[in-house]
């Protein structure tokens, strides 16, 4: 936990720059004095390659129609998602991870209950054999073998938000969110916390990420199972 002086400057530091934000008048989609050409995608004025965000726009319109035909999100939850530094932050990662993820927030990933849709094998967990194996249920599932190998994962976890310099109550929210495995919503989690007050925009944190039910924050274990 930090130091209360510490804590005391971030919320001084929050309050200051919502205040300047919402009452910055940035011009955004206008043209600047005796400016005789300029490109807009959205709002966003492009100063750079327009390439990129000339496919991110598309891609993104695109990508709502899906996730909303889907039933996956809302327009209202899409819109909420950072999508710009998801891009850059997945593009960074293997191809693999990036693969990973993306079947993880599309409902296709390896598990039993979707490879019943495509097999016929049964959709039970093949470790507890007490529920259908769905990503959620990778992190809640009762049996010894898997409690520890997401024991393993969170510890993993937890180094590299350390070693990455992440905010620690935000470290401490989300693996703390993880080890409750599903008994605990974040929103819950944070309201506990001293730095979760009005005006933190923590409590919002958890609302939003509640919101998006089990595609807020994915499993972070490794393993998948497989028809036998």
């Amino acid at each position: 936990m930090l130091p209360r002086a510490v804590q005391l400057n971030c919320e001084c530091d929050y309050t200051a720059e919502t205040h300047l934000l919402e009452h910055l008048d940035t011009p955004t989609d206008r043209m600047f004095p005796r400016e005789k050409v300029a490109i807009f995608i959205g709002q966003r004025r492009l100063t750079t390659d327009t390439s990129r965000w000339i496919r991110h726009h598309i891609g993104k319109q695109l990508a709502r129609q899906f996730y909303m035909s889907k039933k996956i999100l809302s327009g209202s939850q899409f819109d909420r998602v950072d999508l710009v530094h998801i891009a850059d932050t997945l593009q960074s990662l293997p191809k693999l991870f990036q693969l990973w993820a993306a079947k993880h927030v599309s409902r296709v990933a390896g598990t039993m209950a979707y490879l019943h849709y495509q097999t016929g094998c049964s959709p039970l967990c093949p470790s507890c054999l007490s529920a259908q194996e769905t990503t959620s249920h990778i992190t809640r599932c009762p049996e010894a073998g898997r409690q520890k190998a997401l024991e393993a994962s969170i510890t993993n976890l937890t180094s590299w938000l350390t070693a990455s310099h992440t905010d620690p109550l935000l470290r401490e929210a989300i693996v703390s969110y993880l080890q409750q495995r599903g008994a605990v919503s974040l929103t819950e989690l944070l309201e506990g916390y001293p730095r979760a007050g009005r005006g933190s925009g923590q409590p919002r944190v958890g609302q939003l990420h509640d919101g998006h039910g089990d595609k807020g924050i994915p499993a972070p274990t490794g393993f998948t199972s497989r028809c036998k």
